[in-house]
Formats: C-alpha cells, structure tokens, sequence
C-alpha cells in the first residue's frame, strides 16, 4: 500500500499499541479490487472498550491531524484526517449489546443485504459503501436526492459490485441507518465505562456532552437517519438501543454510591429520555432559543440533583 509516509505513521501507532483494526474505503477497494485514487484513509476499529482505549493512547489521532496539515501543503490538496469508525463485523470485535439488540440489527442485514460480507474484501468494500453513502449525507439537506450511482462513484467502485450487496437504494439506506445505530450504541458503552472511574457530576455530564457530540455538531446525518428508520420499520429498533443505553446506565448507576435515588431503573429511563428529548429538540431546530452550553450544564445538573436527591 503506497501511502503517505505520514498515513504510515497513523497505522504505526495504532499497530505499536496493539489497537485491532482494519483499512477500508478507497485504500482498501484499491488494494483488493480496483485501483482508484483516494485522499482519505477510512479506518474502522473495533468496538471493545479496551481497544479504544488503546486507540485513543495511541495518539494517531494527532499524528493524523498532522499528516492532513502536511500533505495539503505539500501537494496542494485537502486530505481528511483518518475517519475512525466504532463498527465492527459480528463477531470480529465483540461488543458489549444486547443479543436482543444485537439481533434486530443483524436482522436488518440479513433482510437487506443480498449476501453477506463474510471476506476482508468483502467486508471491506461493504464498509466503503456505507461510508460513502455517510459522507454524501453529510453534505446534503435532503438524503433522498442520494443515488446508488453516486454511492458507487464515491466509494470508488463499479456500480456492479454495489449491486452485488445492496438490491436497490432502500435496502442500501436501511443497511446505512443500522450500521449508525449500532455505532452509536457501542460508542454510548464506552462512555459509560469510562464513567466507572469518575465522580457523579462528571459522569453525568460526560454522558450528556457525548450525546450532544453524537448528534448535534452535523444535524444532516441525524436527521437522515430518523427520517429512513420511519421509512423503512427501523424505529422499534431505536427505541430498543435507548431503552437498553437505559439498563446499562441503571447497571452502572447502581454501583455507585453516591446515588441516592431509590428506583434507579426508572431513573435510568427518564434521564436518558430526557436527555434524548432535548436532543431531539436542537436537532430538529434550525434556529434553538438556547446555547448548546447552556442547554448540556442545565441538562447536567437536573440529573445531577435528581440523582443525589
């Protein structure tokens, strides 16, 4: 793989700490199918804590950043920094989600996907498919101008290999809507984990900035997404992964004995409700009557105080 040397060092890093992950997108497509050319580096990492853990150690992300700075004045482009994905395969990188969970999403796969990406090329060029459709949304107001065609180009591969995945554009949506879902599960796991070790009130407010910086910086994603699961039966699935974020927080909560609450399981419920309420808010508002600050320490502190009551 010819690369920069400075991408170099970012799997370097990664490869020094022992950080379990694979390259995918164009490098990857390049490398297994077709040449192609391609500024980005799209990592995917697995999503057990303890790998994460070794990744952000790992300081790749600085060393990224760097290389991004360096190659855009040396050779007059813009290079993105590595893109980290939290997705793994099943059974690549063991999660922490509930089978129940763990299964819909599987499902939704299994009922979208014309066959299943069972290769590291496959898997590969699956995951360069998702991530293109990702990057097109991100730059669109209205992700059903989005075509498979576009998709193709942006990944960097024949409309033909996307066909061999994806039937049609509905069942590439949905695929796109479960692999975020799931993201963002596991992503919610290792904030909780990392909670273990901290006081109450940071705790509850790095929950609370973590869910403000899953959904709230690029609203177009977000919005994207709820709009395909009303389209496509994926909203069970949602209310599944934040009722399970609920049991998993109650299961952290109760640990700590600094809550006082008595029914920490209804706690658990209306907090993450709440919190999601006012996510849902500023995300649907082109024009919010509050700061994202004020918002994320009002939220903090009426948790906080409830927790403590």
């Amino acid at each position: 793989m010819d690369l920069h040397p400075d991408l170099m060092d970012v799997l370097g890093a990664f490869s020094s700490s022992s950080v379990e992950y694979l390259v995918v997108g164009g490098w990857a497509v390049a490398v297994h199918s077709e040449p192609r050319f391609t500024k980005d580096l799209d990592l995917l990492i697995g999503s057990a804590p303890d790998n994460l853990e070794r990744a952000a150690a790992s300081r790749a992300d600085e060393i990224a950043a760097n290389a991004s700075r360096e190659i855009h004045g040396s050779h007059g482009g813009v290079l993105k920094p590595a893109r980290i994905a939290r997705r793994t395969d099943p059974g690549m990188f063991p999660g922490e989600l509930s089978m129940s969970t763990r299964s819909r999403i599987t499902a939704l796969y299994d009922a979208y996907l014309r066959k299943a990406p069972k290769q590291s090329r496959s898997r590969a060029v699956v995951e360069g498919i998702l991530t293109a459709a990702a990057d097109i949304i991100t730059q669109t107001d209205d992700e059903d101008t989005l075509t498979v065609q576009q998709v193709a180009e942006r990944a960097g591969i024949g409309i033909g290999s996307l066909y061999d995945y994806f039937g049609d554009r509905k069942s590439l949506m949905t695929a796109l809507a479960a692999r975020v879902t799931e993201d963002n599960l596991r992503a919610f796991e290792v904030v909780l984990a990392r909670c273990e070790t901290l006081d109450l009130e940071p705790s509850v407010a790095l929950i609370v900035q973590h869910a403000f910086d899953t959904y709230t910086p690029n609203k177009r994603v977000p919005r994207a997404i709820l709009r395909i699961a009303s389209q496509t039966g994926l909203m069970p699935t949602l209310v599944d992964g934040q009722a399970q974020f609920a049991r998993a927080l109650a299961a952290m909560l109760r640990r700590r004995p600094d809550v006082r609450v008595t029914d920490i399981d209804a706690s658990a419920h209306v907090i993450t409700n709440a919190v999601m309420g006012v996510i849902h808010a500023e995300l649907w508002s082109d024009a919010p009557a509050f700061s994202a600050d004020a918002l994320r320490e009002t939220t903090t502190a009426m948790c906080v105080d409830h927790l403590r009551a």
